[in-house]
């Protein structure tokens, strides 16, 4: 969900890529949504008796595949731009942001969070 990057605990990340806050986002109020959230989270962690949380491989591909299978249902994923790396001779393409709406993401951030933080991995 661009919030971590699996190999790298206790890392998160806002305004990352394949998340909604790249770009195509009012910026301030997509990273606010992803500041809560990651304080909720840690606020359920030190609940819980947890120091360390990672997204899971699995999660991680997941996600990726959701967000490119998103992406290329739009017209934003044909065209040759820095936001899809077209300007780089050789760059692999992919849309860098979530496109599938700020409230969709939210949404899932929030069934991610409710059912325990599905696709992290606590200890």
């Amino acid at each position: 969900m661009g919030l971590q990057v699996h190999g790298y605990p206790n890392l998160f990340t806002v305004g990352a890529p394949l998340a909604s806050s790249t770009a195509f986002c009012n910026v301030p109020i997509c990273v606010q949504q992803q500041s809560e959230w990651i304080t909720d989270c840690i606020r359920f962690m030190t609940d819980s008796n947890y120091t360390v949380i990672e997204a899971t491989k699995s999660a991680q591909d997941d996600w990726v595949e959701f967000h490119d299978q998103t992406a290329s249902a739009t017209m934003l994923a044909k065209i040759n731009s820095w936001y899809t790396g077209g300007n780089v001779p050789g760059k692999p393409r992919r849309v860098i942001g979530y496109m599938g709406g700020v409230g969709k993401y939210r949404q899932l951030c929030d069934e991610v969070a409710s059912e325990g933080y599905r696709g992290f991995e606590m200890r």
